[in-house]
Formats: structure tokens, sequence, C-alpha cells
């Protein structure tokens, strides 16, 4: 497993995206989360979304509610007929520039 997540750089392999996964965890509290599905796919073992995580809650304990939209991809793998997230992608959205 692989994770570019928002605090830079990324992690390779559970033994490494767990630790970070859990300590990403333990600084929200209160939070939410909305999923729109930009496009999703699968093709036997593999399968893949992109969507716009819509999400919000209070960090690191803070007296306000934060909210952030992403733009998130997720690679899946079909292991022993169970499926599996195997890469995440996501960083902040940004308002559309129009082409010059």
């Amino acid at each position: 497993m692989t994770i570019f997540g928002g605090w830079g750089a990324y992690e390779q392999g559970w033994a490494a995206v767990e630790p970070r996964l859990d300590w990403a965890a333990s600084r929200y509290s209160e939070g939410w989360l909305d999923r729109e599905n930009l496009l999703e796919g699968v093709d036997h073992d593999i399968a893949y979304s992109v969507d716009i995580e819509r999400s919000g809650g209070r960090f690191d304990n803070a007296p306000e509610i934060r909210e952030a939209s992403l733009r998130a991809t997720h690679l899946f793998r079909r292991e022993e007929g169970q499926w599996r997230i195997v890469h995440r992608h996501a960083d902040f959205l940004q308002p559309r520039q129009e082409p010059r």
C-alpha cells in the first residue's frame, strides 16, 4: 500500500502507512465526510474511484470546526475475494482557473 497524504511526502508499505493513518485520525474529532463520486471502474481484480471529499471536524482539539474539500483517488485490488485499498492520493481542491 502507498499513500500520498496531505502531510507531504508519502508512505509505502502497511508498516509505515498504518501508524501514519492512526496519527492523522487521532488529531481529529467530531468529524464528518461526504463523498461525491466523479468516476469509478472495475476490471477483474483492480478497481479505482475518483471523488471529491468534503469533510469537517475539530483538528488538534481546536474550538472551531474546520472544513476542507479534497480531490481523492483510490486504487483497490481484490485479494482472496475482498477488496483492499492499495493506494490513496488526495490533495486540496483548488478553485478552477480558466485557460489563458
